[in-house]
């Protein structure tokens, strides 16, 4: 197994992130990605956040 620290300086404070990149490119890219998936799982659940209202509305107005 292979890691790799998020900042140069302490690693106490960031810990290790398992990582197979062994260049500047493809840790660049890994970053990149890990930011793409952490907004994709905040749009998702601000979508099942809003599907919940528009249920919810949608039971109290139709008496289910």
């Amino acid at each position: 197994m292979q890691v790799r620290f998020r900042t140069i300086g302490d690693a106490t404070c960031t810990g290790a992130t398992i990582s197979n990149a062994d260049s500047l490119e493809k840790i660049i890219d890994e970053v990149h990605y890990q930011e793409l998936l952490k907004e994709v799982e905040e749009l998702t659940i601000k979508d099942l956040k809003l599907l919940w209202k528009t249920e919810k509305k949608r039971a109290i107005f139709n008496h289910e």
